[in-house]
C-alpha cells in the first residue's frame, strides 16, 4: 500500500457488467492497474472485424488491379476510301487515208484506258456516220479494230469488257476500208466516241 493506493499484482474479482469467465484486462497507468472497459470478447470481435476489413479491401484491391490490367492496351481502325475513277485519252495520229486504193488495219489512234474498278470496266466506240466516212451525201464503209476485236462494222457499238482494273492500258484503233474507183471527190470523215465505265 502506497499513499492510500492498493497496488494490484494479480487480476481482480469480475467487475459489475464483465462476464467472469473472460475477466477484464489489466491496464497500468502511473504503475496502477486498472481494469479496462472493453472486455475479452469483444477485443476478438474488434480484431474479427478488423480483419475481414482487411481481406475485403485487399479483394478489390484485386480487383482494380484485374480492371487495369484488361486496359492496358486497345484498338482503332483507320478508315480510307478511294473512289471509283475511270478515264481514257485518245492520240488522234491525224492519217490521210487513201480511200481510192483502200487500207487495211491503219492505225488512226491511240487509246489509252485506266479505271480502277476491282471489278472491271468496259469500254465503247460508237460511229456518228454509222460506221462510214462520208463527205455530203457520199459515204465510204470502213471497219475498225481494237485490241482483241477485228474488222467490226461501226453501223453498232463496239463494246469490250475488262475483269480487272486497269491503269495507262494502250491500245490501238484502226481501220480498214476497200478501195474503189467509184469514189466521189471530197474530204471524207466520220467521229468515233470512246467511252469508258465500271462494271
Amino acid at each position: 500500500m502506497r499513499d492510500g493506493v492498493d497496488k494490484v499484482i494479480g487480476a481482480p474479482a469480475a467487475l459489475s457488467g464483465t462476464s467472469p469467465r473472460h475477466p477484464p484486462y489489466l491496464s497500468y497507468r502511473n504503475g496502477l492497474a486498472k481494469p479496462s472497459t472493453r472486455d475479452f470478447g469483444e477485443d476478438i470481435m474488434f480484431k474479427k472485424i478488423a480483419a475481414s476489413a482487411v481481406i475485403t479491401f485487399a479483394i478489390l484491391a484485386a480487383g482494380q488491379q484485374v480492371q487495369a490490367a484488361s486496359d492496358n492496351s486497345g484498338t482503332l481502325v483507320v478508315r480510307g476510301t478511294v473512289e471509283t475513277n475511270c478515264t481514257v485519252s485518245i492520240q488522234d495520229m491525224g492519217v490521210q487515208l487513201d480511200l481510192t486504193k483502200g487500207v487495211n488495219n491503219v492505225v488512226v489512234g491511240k487509246v489509252t484506258e485506266t479505271c480502277n474498278d476491282p471489278d472491271g470496266y468496259s469500254i465503247s466506240f460508237t460511229s456518228q456516220g454509222g460506221g462510214n466516212l462520208k463527205s455530203g451525201n457520199a459515204a465510204v464503209a470502213y471497219t475498225a479494230s481494237y485490241d482483241n476485236v477485228n474488222h467490226q462494222d461501226l453501223g453498232s457499238e463496239m463494246r469490250l469488257t475488262r475483269k480487272d482494273a486497269a491503269f495507262g492500258e494502250v491500245n490501238d484503233l484502226k481501220v480498214t476500208v476497200k478501195g474503189g474507183s467509184d469514189r466521189v471527190a471530197g474530204a471524207y470523215s466520220d467521229i468515233i466516241t470512246v467511252t469508258i465505265a465500271a462494271n
